[in-house]
């Protein structure tokens, strides 16, 4: 399992959150960097869902959360694609 699932799957037992999926997109190489996306499907309460993108976003690891659709009710369904960016010389 690549080190960002990791990662990411700390971040949301840390938080309360459930990935209910996870799905990866083949790796775009850039001048600099591979950029991977992710895209993800996980539930929890709407201030957990708050916390856990904070935690993300103060990662170590270059991450961002782009296009982030979110439908409440008790819990809260959300589905976001998750940048990873590793250094490709």
């Amino acid at each position: 399992m690549p080190q960002v699932i990791k990662t990411l799957k700390a971040i949301a037992d840390e938080y309360n959150i459930t990935i209910r999926s996870i799905s990866s997109t083949a790796a775009v190489k850039d001048k600099y960097f591979f950029r991977v996306t992710y895209q993800l499907n996980v539930s929890g309460s709407y201030h957990d869902i708050g916390k856990f993108f904070a935690a993300i976003a103060l990662n170590e690891r270059i991450l961002n959360v782009e296009n982030v659709n979110i439908t409440g009710g008790e819990l809260s369904n959300v589905s976001f694609v998750l940048v990873s960016y590793q250094y490709g010389g």
